[in-house]
């Protein structure tokens, strides 16, 4: 529609729907303010409204030869047909003020581009990064596992290495007493002999240990602990072990059956200040007796170092995930700022040529176009200059005809 101003009779042309309830607007010409509002809109679409309160025009007298707030039929210049379809002034593009009525349809250029540019990578980096920290995490946690693995085998193997040796030598010492003395030692006195005590007890890392045992029942006659020298080992720990007592129970079970076999497994051992530490045992005959070897310490002291290693692992997993997102963070606020400035001046130059298209469209052929660049933006704002001028020089050959 057509809007014209009461005051000095500009008339502007008007597309699209307002996004706002209101807009106000500035004259160029008398610089008049005024307020447009969709009611406005609606109740005059298709006329040509009055700018002060939207009031239809009065027609000019018969023969005047003027349009009201236009000029006489001699001085004024070709007629542009309005969305009315009834001649009018050569119109102009709106102010500022309603660049959003001209251009409120649809997304913008910069928004596009911000979509585009930013919203994009950002799901691509952040999906990037998601993948980079779980594959490190994986590979951390495979590490540590297949680390721990190969600890607790050579931590078996060295205590069974240390069973088989000790049993060796108590074989070693029990043939030469017999050697020596004509009889056998003493089963009773074994934890008495300060040499074979030597022997057959030995340490095992830091707290682990060795004893000597008979077979079917396991009794202990060489031990750390005095008290249990001499007594069935089951019935002793079955009250300490509580829960464990079955799995300590299957090591020794070839033994209780009277079967001088090789036996290992893991049981947990209650601490005195309550706490569960997981322990590994070995069994191995003593060969050519009715006697064997137990080799028993935590695991743990072996593990430690894997432990701590995966602690600090985990640590700098988390180090490395504040460095990637405060990296990633970091770039896409830099891309942020660079495509919304980019953004910002293309969009810019195109809405200067787009309103130099529409002012030169209601007949302005004296618009100014301000865009100077050397790229595809600067090719169109030089080829609408010459289709300006063109124009301009058409008007004034049609004029001269006249």
């Amino acid at each position: 529609m057509i809007i014209i101003c009461e005051e000095c009779g500009k008339k502007y042309r008007t597309k699209g729907q307002l996004k706002k309830e209101s807009v106000k607007f500035r004259c160029r010409s008398c610089g008049h303010v005024f307020t447009l509002t969709r009611k406005d809109l609606s109740e005059n679409r298709g006329e040509a409204a009055s700018l002060d309160g939207l009031r239809t025009p009065e027609p000019a007298e018969a023969g005047s030869g003027e349009i009201p707030g236009g000029k006489a039929d001699g001085e004024r210049e070709e007629a542009h047909v309005g969305i009315s379809g009834t001649p009018s002034e050569p119109s102009v593009e709106l102010p500022a003020e309603t660049a959003e009525m001209a251009y409120g349809k649809g997304m913008g250029l910069r928004t596009k581009m911000l979509l585009l540019f930013l919203v994009v990578p950002l799901l691509i980096f952040a999906g990037a990064g998601a993948f980079y920290l779980i594959q490190m995490e994986r590979f951390s946690e495979t590490m540590l596992r297949d680390s721990t693995e190969i600890a607790r085998t050579m931590a078996e193997n060295r205590i069974r290495d240390n069973a088989r040796l000790v049993a060796a030598q108590c074989k070693q010492f029990l043939d030469y007493y017999r050697a020596l003395n004509g009889s056998d030692l003493p089963k009773e006195t074994f934890n008495e002999n300060a040499e074979f005590r030597k022997i057959a007890m030995q340490r095992v890392g830091l707290t682990g240990y060795t004893a000597l045992h008979s077979i079917g029942p396991m009794i202990p006659w060489v031990h750390p602990n005095r008290k249990i020298v001499g007594k069935r080992l089951l019935q002793i720990v079955r009250k300490p072990l509580g829960d464990q007592f079955v799995r300590f129970a299957r090591i020794v079970k070839d033994i209780e059956a009277g079967k001088n076999t090789e036996n290992s497994g893991y049981y947990l051992w209650q601490d005195a200040d309550g706490a569960l530490r997981e322990k590994f045992m070995v069994v191995t005959p003593v060969k050519g007796t009715p006697y064997g070897i137990a080799s028993t310490v935590y695991m743990d002291e072996f593990l430690r170092p894997i432990q701590e290693m995966e602690r600090k692992a985990l640590k700098n997993i988390q180090t490395v995930r504040y460095i990637v997102l405060a990296v990633l963070g970091a770039t896409l606020l830099l891309m942020a700022i660079i495509v919304f400035s980019y953004a910002s001046r293309l969009s810019g130059r195109i809405r200067n040529l787009t309103n130099v298209a529409e002012r030169i469209s209601v007949g302005e052929m004296d618009a100014e176009i301000q865009v100077e660049t050397g790229d595809e933006i600067g090719t169109l704002a030089e080829a609408i200059r010459r289709m300006q001028d063109s124009i301009r020089l058409s008007i004034e050959r049609l004029r001269m005809r006249r």
